[in-house]
């Protein structure tokens, strides 16, 4: 019986996707103002591309926050080895309810992770963590077209509830969260096919095939399948799209 965790980080470990993500990364992280050493909260820091590539662009210090303890140790093996180990600071928190001090981050940083809670929760929860005039980014998936088809809504809503068009996501920003948009932008869909899906239903195959007929990790391995399927069958339907937000 194989370790679903570490079938998953397997999984993710043999995409092309760092990379070219990192570029977006990189264009969200340039619509903030200047910032001195900044104090960032990554909320689902995985094996830590985005980690260092925000050490990189900041030159502050991250708090680096998953629930994935093999992947933290991989995240700390790789700022040492980069020299930035004092700048990076793993948590093992779960992100429901996370237990850190109000008001202290100058960025949250979210890349595909506030599903987990939902996107005006985690506006309201996470936000608390910003300083008044503190930035938070996230990286969410959604629907690019307004009108998807009933099968596969029913398919996203059914694994990602909180799944909505930009706008729909924009209409969860009010007053009483504190929280001021700066910027959007969706990521090309090109980007998913060529360095995400397309490499992930080959990784996906390959592991498979080295997994007993009745391992519990088929079931997840065929979930993936099935997402891969939907977005060749569906292309343009869905993607993904950056938000930065300021805190009042």
């Amino acid at each position: 019986m194989s370790d679903l965790i570490a079938i998953k980080r397997e999984l993710m470990a043999g995409l092309p996707i760092a990379g070219p993500r990192l570029a977006y990364t990189r264009r969200a992280f340039a619509m903030l103002p200047p910032l001195d050493s900044p104090r960032i909260l990554e909320a689902g820091c995985g094996r830590g591309d985005v980690t260092l590539e925000l050490v990189r662009l900041s030159e502050g210090r991250v708090t680096a926050v998953d629930h994935d303890a093999e992947a933290l140790r991989e995240l700390r093996d790789r700022a040492d080895r980069e020299g930035v180990g004092k700048k990076v600071v793993p948590l093992k928190l779960s992100l429901l309810g996370l237990a850190l001090p109000e008001q202290v981050f100058d960025v949250v940083w979210a890349e595909g992770s506030v599903w987990v809670i939902g996107f005006a929760e985690g506006l309201r929860q996470w936000g608390r963590l910003l300083r008044p005039g503190g930035f938070m980014a996230i990286h969410e998936m959604a629907w690019l077209k307004d009108d998807p088809p009933a099968e596969l809504r029913d398919y996203w809503t059914a694994f990602n509830p909180d799944i909505k068009t930009v706008a729909g996501y924009l209409k969860e920003v009010d007053d009483q969260r504190r929280m001021r948009l700066i910027g959007h932008f969706a990521l090309p869909a090109n980007l998913w096919r060529d360095v995400y899906y397309g490499p992930l239903e080959e990784r996906l195959l390959y592991l498979l095939r080295r997994l007993s007929p009745d391992d519990p990790a088929r079931a997840e391995l065929g979930r993936q399948q099935a997402e891969c399927r939907w977005f060749r069958s569906f292309p343009g339907y869905y993607g993904s799209a950056f938000f930065i937000f300021r805190r009042d």
